[in-house]
């Protein structure tokens, strides 16, 4: 068998590309295959007569990191209030949400929207909409 030039360069060709491929893979795959996404349950609104309180867990369902949760409380199509605090969440952890207040004044009784937000570390954000009833405190 004889090695001509040839076939060395297109050895070298193949090895080449074949690198090319896997540095890629290594490079943007992980971030490709990231999951962002979370569930909030044991949601609740209170009013005390004075502010309202929320309290929730957040769990971070996802394979990215979560920088941020954010509540806002939506009555029909107005936002009342967003109320929100950074965070460091782990995939798999969670986050208690123990009474964040806020001095919008809710009626007891009546059905909110909560809706929860939050950020991962790479800026992008996903949203979930929660209906609530609020309670006295």
């Amino acid at each position: 068998m004889q090695i001509t030039i040839e076939s060395i360069l297109w050895v070298v060709g193949v090895l080449a590309l074949a690198s090319f491929i896997v540095l890629l893979l290594l490079t943007y795959g992980s971030s490709m295959m990231m999951v962002k996404d979370f569930t909030v349950y044991d949601v609740h609104l209170y009013h005390d007569g004075v502010q309202s309180r929320v309290f929730a867990t957040v769990k971070n369902t996802g394979t990215a990191v979560i920088s941020r949760i954010e509540v806002q409380c939506w009555e029909g199509s107005a936002n009342r209030f967003t109320i929100g605090q950074d965070v460091y969440l782990e995939p798999g952890q969670t986050y208690q949400v123990n009474d964040w207040r806020h001095s919008y004044d809710p009626a007891v009784g009546r059905t909110y929207t909560l809706k929860w937000r939050v950020r991962f570390q790479d800026g992008s954000w996903k949203e979930r909409m929660v209906r609530v009833v609020c309670e006295r405190w």
